[in-house]
């Protein structure tokens, strides 16, 4: 079952690691509490992009907010920037507002997954317009200077996943052989994680793993571990 959502001002050592996407975002708490290391997750998938019955599979376990945005269904320039920055807006809150209790704690630290190198395009700008939104509305809580960001390779190697060839599966099944409590219960429903086939795992698992792994790569670059 998933943990109680929202802690005791005991929590220390906090790190809120975000895989940040417009469609499907992924976080991951690391807090300490009566000296044992917790991990977190949070999942933000809007509607159109995942199955009601896969809500309801996350839901057990984690935390899933019930997003009730849209994908922009504009066509005129103007309106569609409008409709961007206002749905940016709406995610930034939602995500801040269901944070607090972790970025009020004292020298809480923030980190995501940057963005590919060399991404171009439209798609690439607004996911950074909407990214930007969203470090404006944490950095009311928490300093720019604690909040840091790695180029997905580096997370990679975090995982053991650089090498050539290495796949989102591959990020996945290197989470399920840490010892988290989500990753267990991932295990123990196996079956209900994968798609038909049973060859990939089903929509959002890639985005909270990610989340995780930005948090061990701060871990190991800055010397947080606890």
């Amino acid at each position: 079952m998933k943990e109680n959502i929202g802690r005791k001002t005991s929590d220390k050592n906090i790190i809120i690691g975000i895989d940040f996407s417009i469609t499907k975002t992924g976080i991951c708490i690391r807090h300490l509490n009566n000296s044992e290391t917790h991990f977190t997750f949070y999942g933000y998938p809007r509607p159109d992009s995942i199955s009601k019955s896969r809500i309801e599979l996350y839901d057990k376990f984690i935390y899933i907010a019930r997003r009730e945005d849209i994908s922009n269904p504009e066509v005129d320039s103007s309106k569609k920037m409008e409709f961007a920055v206002r749905n940016s807006q709406y995610l930034a809150d939602l995500i801040t507002a269901d944070l607090k209790w972790a970025l009020t704690e004292p020298d809480t630290k923030i980190v995501f997954e940057g963005l590919s190198f060399g991404s171009t395009g439209d798609a690439i700008l607004q996911l950074s317009g909407y990214k930007y939104i969203l470090m404006d509305r944490l950095s009311q809580y928490v300093p720019l200077k604690n909040m840091y960001t790695y180029a997905p390779i580096t997370i990679k190697k975090t995982a053991g996943c650089s090498k050539r060839g290495l796949k989102k599966n591959d990020m996945i099944e290197s989470f399920l052989k840490e010892d988290t409590k989500f990753g267990r219960e991932v295990i123990d429903n196996l079956d209900l994680f994968k798609k038909r086939g049973g060859k990939n795992y089903i929509e959002l698992l890639d985005d909270l793993v990610d989340a995780y792994w930005t948090i061990k790569t701060l871990e190991e670059k800055e010397g947080l571990k606890t």
